[in-house]
């Protein structure tokens, strides 16, 4: 009977700590998931979302650390770089806090600090990937249906975005930028992305003997023809890179047959593109516009513009830069105020190569650590459950993508983009940590 009641009370906690940490990952999903997708016709959310902000914040803070009493039991020197990341953004002339902007920094806080609470337990892997294969699947179905409906998405969509987009929406949509239900395509590629990766990684990453439900299917094959058809370059490319790559070490194991499953799969992935293509044009959307950008010889859609003036910058002050988030404020093109759309070049621009090594370190560093973890447990060096081994790769995906994503993007600077990315690095270190400590004490 004390056995029984013991089990009943590991239960009862477990599933308390899976409450408490669904409703911080919920409040700061929904808070990064929704940016520029759905938030604007929740008119209220909409004008209070920095409080939503300070909120996700507090009950970060209520729920875990004062329930643990302030105590962190996993951390290290990598946790050093993260923090001086941050120091950087205060310290380094910082050009928002010159023009009175303060809700950046908050959110660059507020994701530092979840990281360092993400880290300190495993129960919350579950719970973020379902969020993750949610947030692609809604904003799929999204697409798809606008797609399907012009008029809907002329007389709803449009007029809703029309007061916060300087660009035509329908004019993008014309062109066959399908921005879905958000208010831009490279918004509604980012949350696509999301998805895809996760649902790869759970269709493609298994052994023979694990069946895989046909929902999970269904899922991939809508959440994939949506991102086809929103004509996102980026998204799409670096999404099926990132998994390549990660394919690639999750078979380490299988040296030559990996290389061999890759190439097959290519193939048949381009001849099922070549086949639906005949039947629904705008699937080729996206490499239609690379092809046409190589044949102009504007790859970059006018992008290297702005490149080249975050050059320029660096080349005046290349040791420590103009100032953390200087670019926005001093870039005349495109009505000012936005990003260089490459966050290396825009890194020497703001805080010079000093400031860029230490942000290049701390992401190497992560993706180094992400792949000797993945790489140990399938050559079987570390033990690691089944589930644990999918959430590797998964965390490792978003990694590769955000990496990648940075070369012609704004995912540093971008909450949804980097908040992915922070959570990701806590599921490796917690994984890592955990691991080793369950070795030492013999309980695998």
């Amino acid at each position: 009977m004390e056995k029984i009641e013991e089990r009943r009370i590991i239960v009862m906690k477990i599933k308390k700590n899976i409450f408490h940490w669904g409703i911080i990952l919920f409040m700061f999903s929904f808070y990064a998931y929704t940016s520029m997708g759905i938030d604007y016709a929740i008119k209220f959310y909409y004008s209070h979302k920095d409080t939503w902000l300070y909120l996700c914040i507090i009950i970060l803070l209520v729920l875990y650390f004062f329930k643990q009493k302030l105590k962190f039991i996993n951390y290290d020197k990598f946790d050093i770089g993260i923090l001086c990341m941050l120091l950087v953004m205060f310290i380094w002339n910082n050009q928002d806090f010159v023009h009175g902007e303060y809700r950046r920094i908050i959110q660059y806080v507020g994701v530092i600090l979840l990281y360092f609470v993400l880290k300190q337990s495993c129960d919350w892997f579950g719970i973020i990937f379902k969020i993750w294969s949610f947030v692609g699947t809604f904003y799929a179905l999204g697409t798809i249906w606008v797609y399907l409906m012009p008029s809907a998405y002329k007389n709803i969509i449009c007029p809703m975005y029309k007061n916060i987009m300087v660009h035509d929406l329908w004019k993008f949509y014309q062109d066959g930028c399908i921005s879905g239900i958000t208010a831009h395509y490279t918004t509604n590629g980012i949350y696509l992305q999301v998805g895809a990766g996760v649902l790869a990684c759970m269709i493609f990453l298994h052994e023979k003997n694990e069946k895989v439900s046909w929902l999970r299917y269904l899922q991939f094959v809508i959440v994939m023809f949506a991102l086809l058809i929103t004509g996102k370059r980026a998204h799409l490319f670096f999404g099926v890179a990132a998994f390549l790559i990660v394919y690639y070490i999750y078979n380490v194991n299988k040296k030559w047959k990996r290389i061999v499953k890759i190439i097959f799969g290519i193939l048949v992935a381009i001849l099922i593109l070549g086949i639906l293509s005949q039947f629904v044009p705008q699937t080729m959307s996206a490499i239609n516009r690379m092809i046409a950008g190589v044949e102009s010889g504007d790859v970059s859609n006018g992008r290297d513009k702005m490149q080249l003036i975050a050059m320029v910058a660096f080349m005046a002050n290349p040791l420590f830069g103009n100032g953390w988030d200087w670019f926005p404020y001093n870039n005349p093109l495109y009505g000012g105020g936005d990003f260089a759309h490459n966050v290396y070049k825009q890194l020497l621009c703001d805080v010079g190569l000093v400031g860029t090594i230490i942000f290049i370190s701390v992401f190497v560093m992560c993706i180094f650590r992400a792949i000797k973890l993945l790489k140990d447990a399938r050559l079987q060096r570390i033990i690691l459950s089944r589930e644990e081994v999918l959430f590797v790769s998964i965390a490792l995906y978003h990694q590769f993508f955000f990496l990648m994503y940075c070369t012609s993007g704004n995912p540093l600077y971008d909450f949804n983009c980097y908040y992915t990315f922070f959570v990701s690095v806590a599921l490796i270190e917690a994984i890592k940590y955990f691991s080793k400590k369950r070795m030492k004490r013999g309980t695998i």
